[in-house]
């Protein structure tokens, strides 16, 4: 029997950042983590997310976005929107090139990214935060005009990036381990018979996982054993 998209746990809509929450494994160290990332928030002006492709940056953004739109933590701090009079967050979410080619691709794809994410800031209020989901899409005088717009407006800047970037202090660095990585997926397959269960626990442990793996990727190849080898 071919498992339906609908029950398949590696499907997109199950998997994409804000489907599921953000795993602090080492949470022992703060009774609540998430306070303390927001906390944190307060006391810089530009912050970064960093970590490999796949590692979860995209999603711990998703969660600290939301868990800031129903703080309730002192907004006079982090900026007032002179417009609304209120605090203001605005995201631009950037992606890498599907077209790997020539240099033209590359280059109309980096005015692409730039052009969304300088729409984006364009339209956020003096004062509010600035949110970009992948920073290294924007070339370096693109990201120079973004940091040099953000001061002349007083908005802070919370990015995320594949490497640490200068002049931002570091909030969260993302990276996996293979239990890690099992205890994610195992969340993930509790519902499924035995059988496919045992498929997708061998296709990870005959795969390399170290800091640098990309579990978006292995949950791609994991649908295509769900999909395709269940009975």
């Amino acid at each position: 029997m071919i498992q339906s998209e609908s029950s398949n746990p590696f499907c997109t809509r199950f998997v994409k950042p804000g489907a599921i929450p953000y795993h602090f494994f080492e949470s022992q160290k703060s009774d609540d983590p998430l306070a303390l990332l927001i906390d944190r928030l307060e006391h810089a002006p530009r912050m970064q997310i960093v970590g490999p492709h796949g590692s979860g940056k995209s999603t711990l953004l998703e969660l600290l976005r939301r868990e800031l739109d129903r703080s309730e933590l002192d907004h006079s701090r982090l900026g007032h929107s002179e417009r609304s009079g209120r605090f203001e967050i605005a995201t631009a979410k950037l992606h890498a090139n599907s077209l790997h080619g020539s240099w033209k691709s590359a280059f109309r794809h980096s005015r692409e990214m730039a052009r969304l994410a300088q729409q984006v800031q364009c339209k956020l209020s003096k004062g509010g935060l600035l949110i970009v989901d992948g920073w290294e899409q924007l070339s370096w005088i693109d990201a120079r005009w973004m940091l040099r717009r953000a001061r002349r407006r007083n908005q802070r800047l919370l990015v995320t990036s594949h490497r640490k970037l200068r002049g931002f202090v570091t909030l969260y660095q993302t990276h996996l381990t293979r239990e890690r990585v099992n205890a994610l997926t195992d969340e993930r397959i509790g519902h499924l018979s035995p059988l496919q269960q045992s498929l997708v626990q061998g296709f990870l442990e005959s795969r390399k996982i170290d800091s640098q793996t990309n579990l978006r990727d292995l949950w791609f190849d994991c649908y295509d054993i769900v999909n395709h080898r269940s009975i």
